[in-house]
């Protein structure tokens, strides 16, 4: 029996979403940082919350030949990668039976899930990131989020971003030291700086944006000077604006203060002009490979009807455009449907329209028929699609939808909708957008459920040989008729119209009862 503060050996043979090993002893659950699936080690057991132990590793007993060398001095402590200790073909097995196990578990849909598909590099990938500044050792710094804690871990270089990323977020933190200024803090609503981010563009271009609670940025010249100085290619710095108690990203003002606020992005031969605010996939090669095999699995034709939901600047929208579909893409935010209107224009796709509204107002201002739609496109947030977003895609009979995901465990929620809405599950295909963690970026096809198979009978009516006579019909009609059955309620009529007195259902019970008639019907009128 395990207890807080006991010592045992155990095995691992799973990973949590966040990268710690799940161990079995006698029934319970144990959760084990660096611990590989394969691997023995003694462990200590340090809590337990909620059911579910935690334990710490004492002694490596096994060690895992899956295992590799750490290429990051702060993995295990920020809350980034979850495992970069794995090899990588490794990490896509996990990931592989991840989904096939929400599926299973969630759906209740057994899947054979084909292997997921990536593209290089593994390392320096991201496009955009995104540092929290906290006061830390009596001044401001910058870096990611202890796991645990919250407690900021002060970073000088990130494996995951490229080195003009990296070099931003140098010159950003001497900026820090050199100017002095405050850190916010979130549980007090004090202080100026909240966070620094950064996007980087395949053309190797780089804009920068402070977010700070308050309107201007103290000796801002020297921010713009040490950015200039450090980062090539950069293209513009930016201040967002946000004096509200809220712990999102969400801004309510943007000022550029250097160069542009804008950049601009090529994604599989189309061009789009972006933001810091503007949706993307993080990694640009493997959502060029996401995006291609997502509409060759949807058979995206000319002509046909393709609504985009939560289509942001319209990454997808425009490339079912480009392949000849009349596109459509619904976003509730504002400032995405004006940037997808202008991408829109910039690549000549006039057969692309984009509405501000929800899922259900979109489909009803797009006047399409129902069943008329060829294809419904979402690509949710991580938490999934709303039960009301669901319900008006399933209201309008598309024939095929494609739903892109990055949570399986939400995404086989709503499969299941869907599937008990009469819609089958076609293909699947993951795709790795998140190296060194356990993130992986999921596609379904579903379509309508046709009949197993059809029986056609031709018949002819009439006379000679062969025909069916129109009078056999009709007798054979009377003869298979069924009996009329008397219902209470008419029984209940019937004693009214005829002797002038109300009767009760029970008291009708129970005279059935006393002649042996049947309790819930009655065969004919002369019972």
């Amino acid at each position: 029996m395990l207890e807080v503060g006991c010592c045992t050996e155990i095995e691992c043979i799973d990973l949590t979403i966040d990268g710690k090993g799940i161990a079995k002893r006698n029934g319970e659950i144990v959760f084990v940082p660096d611990f590989l699936p394969g691997e023995k080690a003694k462990i200590r057991i340090i809590s337990k919350r909620k059911g579910i132990f935690e334990g710490i590793i004492q002694e490596r007993l096994v060690q895992s030949d899956q295992r590799c060398a750490v290429q990051c001095l702060y993995f295990g402590i920020c809350g980034g990668c979850d495992c970069m200790h794995l090899e990588y073909a490794s990490q896509l097995t996990l990931k592989r039976k991840r989904i096939r196990d929400c599926f299973t578990r969630i759906c209740g849909v057994e899947l054979e899930i084909p292997p997921v598909l990536s593209v290089s590099p593994q390392w320096a990938y991201r496009n955009k990131a995104s540092f929290p500044v906290r006061k830390n050792k009596d001044c401001a710094q910058v870096g990611y989020l202890e796991r645990n804690t919250g407690k900021l871990i002060a970073i000088e270089r990130c494996g995951l971003i490229s080195n003009q990323m990296n070099s931003a977020l140098n010159a950003f933190s001497c900026w820090l030291e050199k100017s002095k200024v405050s850190a916010y803090n979130p549980y007090r609503h004090e202080g100026l700086v909240r966070r620094f981010s950064v996007r980087s563009t395949s053309m190797n271009k780089c804009i920068a944006m402070v977010e700070i609670n308050g309107e201007q940025l103290p000796q801002a010249d020297l921010l713009i000077k040490l950015l200039n100085n450090k980062v090539e290619g950069l293209s513009g710095i930016c201040l967002g604006i946000n004096s509200k108690k809220r712990a999102d990203n969400l801004i309510d003002k943007l000022k550029t203060i250097y160069g542009q606020s804008r950049v601009r992005e090529e994604l599989n031969g189309l061009l789009f002009d972006i933001s810091m605010q503007t949706f993307l996939q993080v990694n640009h090669n493997a959502a060029e490979l996401l995006y291609t095999r997502a509409l060759d699995m949807a058979g995206i034709k000319p002509q046909m009807h393709v609504i985009d939901l939560y289509c942001g600047a319209g990454t997808i929208t425009l490339q079912a455009a480009k392949r000849g579909a009349m596109a459509y893409g619904i976003e509730v935010v504002k400032a995405a449907v004006i940037d997808a209107q202008k991408n829109a224009y910039i690549n000549k796709l006039y057969n692309a329209r984009f509405l501000c509204a929800d899922a259900g107002e979109g489909f009803l201002q797009l006047g399409i028929k129902k069943g008329k739609i060829d294809i419904v496109i979402l690509d949710p947030p991580r938490k999934g699609a709303d039960r009301k977003t669901i319900q008006t895609i399933i209201a309008n009979e598309p024939k095929k939808i494609l739903y892109i995901s990055c949570d399986p465990s939400t995404l086989a929620r709503d499969i299941k909708q869907f599937i008990h809405q009469g819609y089958e599950i076609k293909a699947v295909q993951p795709v790795d957008l998140f190296p060194q963690t356990m993130h992986v970026e999921t596609v379904v096809l579903l379509s309508h459920k046709k009949p197993d198979s059809t029986i056609s009978v031709k018949v002819e009516f009439g006379e000679g040989e062969g025909k069916v006579p129109l009078d056999n019909i009709s007798k054979r009609a009377e003869a298979y008729k069924p009996k009329e059955r008397v219902t209470y309620k008419m029984i209940k009529e019937y004693i009214e119209a005829k002797y002038g007195f109300k009767v009760h259902t029970a008291y009708i019970a129970e005279v059935k009862r006393s002649l042996g008639l049947p309790m819930y019907d009655a065969p004919n009128a002369v019972e």
